[in-house]
This record gives structure tokens, sequence and C-alpha cells, in this order.
């Protein structure tokens, strides 16, 4: 069969046309492998070799194509001195590349560039010195790309010295759009520009100390947001040996960490700057151990911490849904949210925050063992940072602690509420026992249970507090046991107190620590209002002969500076009752409408001068009759020096038959118009005057049973008395009275008392 001449002019057409293309593009794959080579070669001034297996140019999809490239240093360059990089490429792909622009003018057009499963190591010495080859090679001069994809990379860089993998990732995968270099952008902290761009890899894990390890499984990088799956910092316990770890290991794990509204860049071509519209996670666990193993010497010598964030950061809003801390074993946050607002760092200036909020926090501290109080040695720390804070809050939180293998619970509260304003944090405050500063404060809480140990229970109903002055209400201090069982428990006689009140109130108030880390409370007055306190002896245990100290001693040996200018005990009730084995029943003191002012409460704590401690009470003795006592001394004066006074106005006798008749089986008759006393004495001998104006006095005494009078002992004791002082106050100059040092102040009061009633009536 013989072809048409058309048919035979269109068959040559397209045979010569096909010729043409294979000609053509075996000439610029062949120009392309006879002169590339040496072009890298010539323009190549890095110090690092680049090869490559094989490369090929597709003329019709204007594609090019390198494969298994190789990149290592030159065999003169000095890597045992210098960081360096070496690493390969599976391929290459530069879809409808301008050969002509790259080969004559240097200038690489694309529509987009494909790398392929790169394999990088990069190795970092101490030097830091940036020897990684310029991007692109010297011989090209600019760049102009659509699209640039890197596929499945693999990088690690390590520490060259002590071969220390610092920084790795798996599976890395990128697509930036719009790229340009050229000689406008070299010079420029990001040598690029770009349009667009997608990240996200398998996993990273990256060695931010020499303790702890971060891990990161699963990124997503865009334009407006960073997703992470995942995330943890670990404590490298994989090591053989933990005895060169600290003595911390902390770990902090969340499954998610999104930051949306990211915009990163630089300004000024050098300084860094972070912008995030929110980060958010749903939880977070952190957890802090001991490692018993760490033989690491604790720090003594002075050390400089750099600048916490050393670049420009804002953040609209962090929030964690949910937080759980375990340090220690010993504190925890079972649960609760943390939310943080308007971060904002400024390099070398300030890191500043607008509000931290802490809801529904549940903190838990537990006490596992008694520990053994040791002083722990100073650290001066260089803190080259300002951290402000406007506002951190607790809202509705709860708290408990417990101690032992039981986990007995000691203090329990809930509905906690509480607010710092304008915190402080900087090099000055950072080394104090409280490493900050704050200008106001708020609290409440509701209900607070405390155990305080063996015999008492203290609940509180609620307490809230404003900068210089909370108050506390329905306080309560109360036997754990009834009277029986807690005597039964004593060792030696002691008092058992029961004690309510409607509210404690402090104004004015300061506490801190002062420059050598000691405990300081000062206050302008102290209010207790509404009183009601039960005394109770029981005399049947054995008695205490150690030297109980006056009340200037224990004032003037507290380890810490107290100062409480005025102290108010208001409307107000104390009951004393003392019980022996010959008693019936205890024996009663009341003294009611109790009223006390009580001014310049100081400890001697480094003080060389106070103002003189007075005390000034006014009560209704046994309910029946006004009391007034003033009471003064110096905490100073080592003798313990004291003056007390009182008077006591138209007692009815009777009114002492709670005391005289279970107790010291008597009873009393008369009218008492007026007793004065007026002492003054030191912590050895006291002396001074006594008075009494009284009438128609007699006494009865009973047998054992309380109730059957002893009629003849009755008269007897009447006889021996002086019934009445005529109207006429009866004073006497008391005989020196001998402190029992092994007593109360209160008996070396009574006693006193009782050497004038001896010497006015008998």
């Amino acid at each position: 069969m013989h072809l048409k001449k058309k048919y035979k002019i269109i068959l040559f057409i397209l045979v010569l046309g096909v010729v043409l293309y294979g000609s053509s593009q075996w000439i610029i794959n062949s120009l392309i492998n006879q002169y590339l080579p040496d072009i890298i070669v010539e323009k190549n001034d890095s110090p690092y070799e680049l090869t490559y297996e094989t490369v090929h140019y597709a003329l019709a999809e204007r594609k090019l194509t390198v494969k298994e490239i190789k990149i290592h240093p030159k065999a003169t360059t000095a890597v045992d001195t210098i960081s360096y990089i070496k690493g390969s490429i599976n391929q290459i792909d530069i879809q409808q590349v301008g050969i002509w622009d790259l080969i004559k003018r240097h200038h690489l057009t694309a529509q987009g560039i494909s790398i392929i499963q790169p394999d990088i190591q990069v190795y970092e010495r101490q030097t830091k010195q940036d020897t990684t080859p310029k991007v692109p090679l010297q011989f090209i001069k600019a760049i102009d790309i659509k699209s640039i994809a890197v596929k499945q990379a693999h990088v690690v860089i390590q520490q060259a010295e002590r071969n220390i993998r610092l920084h790795e990732v798996h599976n890395f995968n990128a697509q930036l759009k719009g790229i340009h270099f050229g000689v406008e952008t070299r010079d420029k902290p990001i040598p690029f520009t770009y349009k667009d761009y997608i990240i996200s890899c398998d996993s990273v894990t990256s060695l931010v100390s020499d303790a702890q390890q971060l891990s990161i499984h699963g990124i997503e990088v865009n334009t407006n947001q960073i997703s992470t799956k995942r995330l943890s910092l670990l404590p490298l316990t994989a090591s053989k040996d933990k005895a060169d770890l600290p003595h911390r290991l902390v770990t902090i794990e969340a499954p998610s960490l999104v930051l949306k509204g990211t915009d990163w860049g630089y300004k000024n071509q050098t300084d860094f700057y972070l912008h995030i519209d929110q980060v958010q996670t749903p939880i977070v666990d952190v957890t802090v151990e001991a490692n018993m193993l760490s033989t690491q010497k604790k720090e003594t010598k002075t050390s400089v911490s750099a600048k916490l964030l050393p670049f420009d950061l804002t953040i609209h809003s962090i929030d964690m849904d949910s937080i759980r801390v375990n340090s220690l074993n010993e504190w925890f946050v079972n649960q609760g949210s943390l939310h943080l607002k308007r971060v904002s760092n400024k390099a070398k200036e300030e890191l500043h925050i607008g509000t931290i909020t802490a809801k529904q926090p549940e903190l838990y501290f537990h006490q596992a063992q008694q520990k053994q109080k040791t002083k722990a040695a100073k650290v001066d720390v260089f803190f080259d940072d300002l951290v402000q804070i406007d506002t951190l809050s607790l809202e509705q939180g709860s708290f408990t602690s417990t101690k032992g293998k039981d986990r007995t619970v000691v203090i329990q509260t809930k509905g906690i509420q509480a607010s710092f304003e304008n915190i402080h944090l900087d090099a000055q405050t950072l080394p104090n026992k409280i490493p900050v500063r704050y200008n106001g404060i708020s609290f409440s809480t509701e209900a607070i249970q405390w155990n305080t140990g063996q015999f008492y229970d203290i609940k509180i109903g609620k307490l809230q507090g404003k900068n210089t002055s909370f108050t506390c209400s329905d306080f309560e201090l109360i036997p754990k046991y009834n009277r029986k069982k807690m005597v039964r428990m004593f060792r030696y006689a002691d008092d058992i107190f029961t004690l309510k009140t409607k509210s404690i109130t402090f104004s004015n108030y300061t506490w801190g620590f002062d420059a050598q880390d000691v405990f300081f409370l000062q206050a302008d007055n102290v209010r207790l209002d509404q009183i009601n306190a039960n005394i109770y002896r029981d005399k049947t245990p054995p008695f205490n002969m150690s030297i109980k100290p006056l009340f200037s001693k224990k004032l003037r040996e507290i380890p810490f500076t107290l100062g409480i200018q005025k102290v108010q005990i208001v409307n107000s009730t104390l009951e004393y009752e003392e019980y022996d084995a010959n008693a019936i029943a205890p024996g009663k003191l009341t003294f009611g409408n109790f009223n006390a002012v009580i001014q310049n409460v100081y400890s001697g704590y480094q003080r060389k001068q106070v103002p003189r401690t007075t005390i000034a009470v006014d009560a209704r003795f046994m309910n029946a009759a006004p009391l007034h006592v003033d009471w003064s001394f110096n905490i100073l004066n080592k003798s313990d020096a004291f003056q007390i006074s009182g008077t006591i106005q138209n007692f009815p006798a009777t009114a002492m038959q709670p005391f005289l008749q279970p107790y010291v089986k008597a009873s009393t008759e008369g009218n008492l118009d007026l007793v004065k006393f007026n002492f003054s004495g030191d912590n050895k001998v006291a002396t001074g005057t006594f008075a009494m104006n009284y009438h128609d006095l007699k006494v009865t005494l009973y047998r054992k049973n309380g109730e059957k009078k002893r009629k003849i002992l009755s008269k007897v004791g009447n006889w021996l008395i002086h019934k009445n002082t005529a109207g006429e106050l009866k004073e006497v100059n008391i005989k020196k009275v001998n402190r029992i040092e092994e007593k109360s102040f209160f008996n070396y009061l009574w006693l006193c008392i009782l050497q004038g009633l001896k010497q006015t009536i008998l």
C-alpha cells in the first residue's frame, strides 16, 4: 500500500520532530552533565563538596531531576575545630526550570522544587561558628520559585565534642510558596521571602539541658496556626547512672497544644518577634520527682541567668483547660484550669502578664513523715530580668493537707478566693524568702478545719481579708476528747482549753521575712469579739516541775519580730475550772462581760528598746461585781519586773459558791464592799499593798460530800476571822511573797492576794 504524498509529509514532520526533540534533549543533558560539575567546582567556595549520582532534564516537562545528592566537608576543612554539616538527598525535582537562565545568567526560576528524603546531620561545636554554605551556592545569583516542597526529611543536630544528639526531626514535610531569593534578601536573618507555607513532621526530640529532653509526636504548622500532639518534657532517666542528674527531675506532658493566630519574623534585621493570639491545651500534667541517686553538689556560688525570653513575644491568651501537678509526692493539683491574658515580653526590658487566673483548683499537700528542719545555704542568684503581673487570682479553690501513711487530714478548706495585684519580680526580690513584691491582696475562704495534733481541733467559719486587714469569723479551739480521756492522756497535770470567738480582726498588719529570712508580724490593732473561753485544770496527774517563765520572758524570747500596738478583747466570757482528787466537782471562777486592752505586744528579737506592755481588764467577777485590773511590764527587763493593781466593788461573798463549795468544801457569806490590791515584783519575789472594806463576813465548812456542814469547825473559823471592817478600808503592806518558779504567773498573783487576805481578815 502506497501512502499519499500529504501523509508522507506529515509522517516526515513527526519523525523529524521526534528526532529533533530527542537530539535536543540529548544535547541539553550532555551540556548539563559536561559543564554543571565544572561550574559547581569553580563557583563553590564553601567548605563543602557537593556530589550527585545523576542529573536529567526533561525538555517537554521542563523538569530537572537530580538524584543521590551528597554534601560533606572538603578534605581541607578542619572539622575538628568548627561546626559543620553533612548528609544526603535522595532526589530533587525542579519543575519548569529555566535552564538557559540557570546556565548563562545564574538565575534559577522554576514552577516548583521537590526535595525528597533528605537526611541531614549537623555537628555543632562550642565555637558556634556558622560554616554552613550560603543558600543558594555562590554561582546562583537569584531564585524565584512558585513552590518548594520538602518530603520525608530526617534532620539530626549533634554536639561534636561530646557526641550528644541535641535535636532530631523525623518525617519532616514542608511546602513554601512564592519564594524569592536575591541580593536584597541575602543578608537578612531569613535570606528569602515567601507568601505561604505548610509544615508538618512526625516527631521532634530536643535536648533542652543536660537533664531534660523535649519530645513532640506530631507537629503541623501554617501561617496562622501551630498544632502539636503528645508534647512532653522528660528527664533523661534512661541514662545508666542518675548520679549526674539534678536532685529534682521534672516531667511535663500535654496530649495536644494549639497556637492560633501566629505571626513571626524579624524587625531591624536582627530582632526576632513572635505574636500568638491564643495558646490552648486541654490537659497539662506536671510531675516533679526526687533523684535519690544524685551526687550533684548544691550550688553555692553566684549563678548567672540570662533573660527569660531573649526575643519579643506577645500572646493574647493562654488557656490550659485542666492542669494536674505532682511535686515530690507531696504537693498535688488534682484538677483546675489555668488562664493567662496579655503576655508581653520586651527583650532586654521586661516580661509583662496582664492576668493569671487559676479556676477551681484542688490543692493537696501530703507530708509522709516529719522532716528535720535544716537551714539551707543561701544562694546568690543574678537574675537579669523583670517580671510584672497585673493580677494573679485564684477562683473557687480548695486545699487539703494530710500526713502519715494513713493520710490523716490536717487542714481542709474550700471556696478559696484570692487576688494579688501588681506583682513584681526582679534581681532584688528573687533571693528573698518571698521572691516577689505586690501592692494589693484580697482573699476569702469558706469553712476551715485544722487538726492541730494530739489534743485539739480548730474550726473557722470564714476567713477574709484585703490588703492590710483580715477577719477570722467563728473561730473555735475544741478538745478532741472528753475531759476524763484527755486527763488520762496527759503525762503531767495540764490545762484543757475550749475557746470560741465570734471574730478576730487584724487591722493594718504587715508580715514577711527580713534580710536574714526571719519571719516578722506587725499590726496596729487586733480585736477579738465575743470570746467564750473555758480553762479546765485537773490536778490529779503528777505536777510538772519544770520552771514556768513569766509572760515578759515568753515575749522576750520569741525568735522573730512581733509588734502589735493594741490587742482588744471585747464582750467576752472567761471561765476557769479546777479539780483535784478531793474535790466533789470542779470549782469554777467566772469573769463575765470581759473586756481587755493590751498595749504594746512586742517580742524581744533584735530589740534594744520597747515601750512598756500594759494590760487593762474590766469584767464582772463571778458575774456579780465589777473587776478592774491594770498590769504592766517591760519585756526587756531580764528580772521580769512587773506592776499589777486591781479593784473589786460590791462583791457578795455568796457568789464564790461555785468555786468554794465543790472544790474547797466551804462557803462564804457577807459582802465585800471594796477590795484593792497593788503589787510589784519580779521573777523571784513580790510585795505591795492589799486593802478590803467588808461586812458580815461568815465562813461555813463542809464534810467530804460537800453537803453536810461541819458546825464546830465553822464556828472556830468564824471566831478567828474579823466579820467586818466597821465601814473603813483596811489596808496592809503584804509580807514578801516568794514565787514558786514551777507554777504560773496567776499562781504567783494568787499567793499575793492570799497573803493580803490573811493579813486583813485574820
